[in-house]
């Protein structure tokens, strides 16, 4: 009788473990914003997403032919009908929406990308929320490994990125992008500033930029040269204005590593000119 009861327990316990293994296989992501899809896919879970929002562009074989849910504005009807098990945010992005997800059961979940610190430990939720810790360990060890690896800078140089030109936008401190130029081993010059500040001219004329980094679609180099007041500025004069791939460096996602190999590529660039 009690090897009975030890079977049939046996048989309860290996079930339930079975049929944990299948929720896990089957998820059913909603991606809400570029970023979360771009890290969902890093950590191995892009096989499993079935919807992204109209301005998910990347991995681009995948995103173009999954279904989309909306910009800022998202189709709520459409999301439920795709009967997901998670829907995925980035910074909040879409937290407007969480008491009506919460009302139609929708598990809404968020992650929050501040600095480049948070890469790593962004890929370790998505990960463990999925079923999957391990997804992220080879993530998280390529991640450090190519860090690791950049060339280290001699001298450090005093960058401005401009998100924006009308009317111009800097990049202020204690944001995604700031971490960004500090890890490719910049000098953010409007760190003092919070977020990303409206600026003018006279401000950066003073701040007198080593690197101007233009971070915008359609950037013309040669009309931000001839600004007024501009030519004096050192990135001017010595020819240091680069374009740098939008998405890279504004979105807060694994590319963010493209964008630090990019940056720091530059700063040793321009030293080496300067010898």
């Amino acid at each position: 009788m009690r090897k009975n009861k030890y079977i049939i327990l046996f048989i309860i316990v290996y079930v339930m473990l079975f049929s944990s293994n299948i929720a896990c296989a089957s998820n059913r992501i909603v991606s809400l914003i570029p970023s979360s899809t771009e890290l969902i896919c890093a950590v191995g879970f892009g096989g499993e997403i079935v919807a992204v929002s109209n301005y998910c562009n990347y991995p681009i074989e995948l995103t173009k032919s999954l279904p989309k849910i909306g910009d800022q504005n998202l189709n709520v009807e459409k999301i439920l009908s795709l009967k997901p098990s998670i829907l995925i945010d980035t910074n909040g992005i879409h937290s407007r929406y969480k008491d009506i997800f919460k009302k139609l059961n929708l598990y809404y979940v968020n992650i929050d990308v501040k600095t480049q610190d948070d890469i790593p430990k962004a890929a370790l939720k998505i990960a463990f929320l999925l079923g999957n810790e391990n997804n992220a360990k080879a993530f998280i060890e390529n991640w450090n490994n190519e860090l690791s690896k950049l060339p280290s800078i001699q001298n450090n140089k005093k960058v401005y990125v401009e998100i924006w030109n009308n009317p111009i936008q800097a990049v202020g401190g204690n944001n995604n992008i700031d971490s960004i130029i500090k890890k490719a081993g910049g000098i953010n010059v409007f760190e003092k500033q919070n977020d990303y500040p409206i600026v003018n001219s006279e401000m950066i004329i003073l701040l007198n930029p080593d690197i101007i980094l233009l971070a915008y679609p359609e950037t013309d180099i040669d009309s931000v040269k001839n600004r007024p007041g501009w030519k004096n500025i050192k990135a001017v004069k010595n020819n240091n204005i680069f374009a740098i791939n939008q998405d890279t460096i504004v979105r807060p996602s694994p590319r963010n590593l493209d964008a630090i190999k990019t940056i720091n590529e530059i700063i040793n660039r321009v030293n080496m000119n300067e010898k």
